[in-house]
């Protein structure tokens, strides 16, 4: 039975320079795994940022449309409440400029109101029918971005296949 050699000096040397080489390797891709997971955070942040300013304009167009809607139906109640005693003066005021119009111009003027009444319905109608719409952009938006940051995340694990050079 042969007794195995220990090895020799230059194969000594010839091992630990290739371990050298190949823990020198290692180190270039750990260090280029890491810049490839910060380029993807990076990226994360950024979709992140956008899909954040864009939740906040459309929370403050829902905003501002309700605003304006609640401004048209406080406005419509208005019209509808009983007469308080200072909308008692006023009607008093108006019958008495009334009572001096004929047929044909009160006709007019409840025409007038009439078209009027109905203009603003229907532009309260076009702005419930515009914060719905705003509220549908705003759920699409947020169901594109969500997957868009979702497919940044998924590409973290993947950190070499992604380049320094993919931009936001």
């Amino acid at each position: 039975m042969e007794t195995p050699q220990p090895p020799n000096s230059q194969q000594l040397t010839q091992n630990v320079s290739q371990w050298l080489k190949e823990i020198s390797q290692l180190k270039q891709q750990l260090l280029e795994a890491r810049e490839a997971i910060a380029q993807a955070q990076k990226q994360g942040d950024h979709w992140r940022s956008l899909y954040n300013r864009e939740a906040e304009q459309r929370r403050q167009d829902v905003q501002r449309g309700q605003e304006r809607i609640g401004d048209l139906v406080a406005r419509l109640q208005e019209r509808d409440t009983p007469p308080n005693p200072s909308e008692d003066e006023r009607r008093r005021q108006r019958q008495q400029t009334l009572d001096g119009l004929d047929i044909s111009q009160l006709q007019e003027q409840v025409l007038d109101l009439s078209l009027e009444r109905d203009r603003l319905l229907e532009r309260v109608q076009t702005l419930e029918a515009a914060i719905d719409s705003e509220q549908q952009q705003h759920q699409k938006t947020r169901t594109e971005l969500t997957g868009a940051l979702a497919d940044a995340i998924t590409l973290l694990p993947k950190g070499k296949e992604i380049s320094p050079s993919t931009g936001s």
